[in-house]
């Protein structure tokens, strides 16, 4: 690996991609004096004119750049060095306290619940960033004097960080993801978990006890101080039983005093209760935490009950499994209700085959956008309608009594709209015109 030594200051930086997270390193260059230049891939270019690569020794990526476009290429043809933003932000700030938070799901409502706890602690105040939060560089104004950071960690961050150490690492799941990047579950896999290589005997891995892939994985590295979780097995560190949460085989809150009790979001609690305790967070802070969690927008989060219709906005679920485990709470949660569950976008992601057990349970099944006959041939279900876009679905949909219906696309967005967020907020708008028309 490249060793920065006292030449952090001095290495002719690239900036590749000028999406939030390279604006946020532009500014902290400007104020800092470094030099950099600015590189954005045009679609008429077939290649990086060669006397580019002549003015740089390092590569700065934006994350949601595919890994291997031409300039990348050409950069492992000269042995050009390629880091994310995390990796930077190590070599210049190596001694603050990190708490990396990664995954395939649920690691932005744990990486959200961590940092609500933790800023308790003026340590971490105004420290949250990567995909959830401040852009990473956008924490190192100089006004902040607090040194620890939250940060949500993608898989496409990852990718090109390789001495990043976090005091704290916490890993949720694994699934097969994000395919059209790493090409085979193994690379994803092992982009997820190669940090753990770094953690010292002295740091923290938090992992969910259930995931086989996981609890299979983990055995190749070295142990630093180990945490887990389970929604049964009582040997964890934190597990649930006789409806409580059990911290450290004691009773430490009950179930009946929280807004949310899926099993998805008492994963990402247990999660953030490990990494409160590890800085004395107060339990009385960490029960207020989590007494007053109601959700994050467009993660099945209930946008209208009123008992005899129910909808759910999950549009945050972009692959077969996050979708799984949605499916999984309203069979469990609404037996006797009709359900319906619409489905669509990009298909990035052909493994549905977990998906299918679950849909058996549902009463009909919506699909819209650019994957919809690739989905129609996967989705094994008796009662499928299936529309372009997203305005024909819920236009053709018919409300009923004793209703539920969930939006769990388990695609991505990127075929109609800019972002999750985009797609969430047009199906609450769209909704909202039906149930109010």
């Amino acid at each position: 690996m490249y060793n920065w030594g006292d030449s952090i200051l001095t290495i002719r930086y690239l900036l590749y991609g000028y999406g939030i997270t390279n604006k946020a390193i532009r500014k902290f260059f400007d104020t800092n004096h470094i030099d950099y230049l600015i590189y954005v891939d045009k679609k008429e270019d077939k290649a990086p004119p060669n006397a580019l690569f002549h003015h740089f020794d390092c590569v700065v990526k934006c994350p949601g750049i595919h890994f291997d476009t031409p300039f990348l290429k050409k950069c492992e043809e000269l042995h050009i060095l390629v880091i994310s933003d995390l990796e930077l932000l190590y070599n210049f700030y190596p001694k603050n306290d990190y708490v990396l938070v990664t995954g395939s799901n649920g690691k932005t409502t744990t990486s959200y619940l961590i940092y609500e706890m933790l800023k308790k602690n003026s340590f971490f105040k105004d420290g949250l960033g990567g995909n959830i939060g401040k852009a990473l560089f956008s924490l190192c104004d100089r006004n902040r004097h607090s040194r620890g950071i939250v940060i949500e960690a993608s898989s496409f961050m990852l990718h090109h960080t390789y001495t990043f150490k976090p005091k704290v690492y916490v890993l949720t799941n694994l699934v097969s993801h994000h395919l059209d990047y790493h090409h085979d579950t193994e690379s994803y896999f092992y982009d997820k978990t190669k940090l753990i290589a770094n953690l010292q005997a002295s740091d923290y891995l938090i992992y969910n006890l259930d995931d086989e892939n996981i609890t299979t994985l983990i055995t190749k590295y070295h142990k630093p101080i180990c945490f887990n979780y389970s929604l049964n097995n009582q040997k964890a560190t934190c597990s649930i039983r006789n409806q409580m949460i059990y911290y450290l085989d004691k009773p430490f809150l009950k179930l009946d005093a929280l807004q949310q009790t899926t099993p998805t979001i008492l994963y990402d609690m247990m999660a953030a209760i490990l990494v409160a305790k590890i800085y004395h967070i107060p339990t009385e802070d960490i029960l207020t935490t989590l007494k007053m969690f109601c959700g994050l927008p467009f993660r099945f989060q209930v946008i209208f009950n009123n008992q005899k219709l129910v909808i759910i906005n999950d549009s945050k679920a972009t692959s077969p499994k996050a979708t799984y485990y949605a499916l999984k709470n309203i069979n469990t949660e609404f037996q006797d209700y009709y359900k319906t569950v619409i489905l669509g976008g990009r298909m990035v992601d052909e493994n549905y085959e977990e998906i299918n057990a679950e849909l058996n349970l549902i009463d009909e099944v919506y699909l819209f956008g650019e994957s919809r006959f690739d989905l129609q041939k996967r989705i094994l279900h008796r009662k499928i309608f299936y529309y372009q876009y997203l305005e024909e679905v819920i236009e053709y949909l018919k409300l009923r009594e004793k209703h539920i219906i969930l939006f769990s696309p388990s695609c991505v967005s990127y075929d109609q709209f800019t972002s999750y967020i985009k797609r969430g907020e047009k199906f609450n708008h769209l909704i909202n015109q039906k149930i109010n028309y």
